[in-house]
């Protein structure tokens, strides 16, 4: 990060796995992010952070609604949706 600091980099986007942060329901774990959260503290440098739905946690409902190779369906969004409105 101190390279894109020198390159007046002031943010950054990040894909956060959301199965790597809640691999159970409810119960989140954030400690694999600390240490870019850490230089990016360090360096001024915002952080944009979106939830990757392709690392979707095998509880999450609406898994199921993952659709076959070839599909127009995009399964990831899909189930954060669903998730997120019930």
């Amino acid at each position: 990060m101190r390279q894109m600091k020198t390159m007046n980099v002031n943010s950054m986007r990040v894909d956060i796995i959301w199965g790597l942060i809640e691999s159970q329901k409810g119960i989140y774990d954030f400690s694999k992010y600390d240490l870019l959260v850490s230089l990016a503290e360090k360096y001024d440098i915002k952080l944009f952070a979106l939830i990757n739905a392709y690392g979707i946690p095998g509880w999450a409902p609406g898994r199921d609604l993952i659709g076959q190779e070839g599909d127009n369906l995009d399964p990831g969004w899909m189930s954060v949706c669903f998730y997120f409105l019930n």
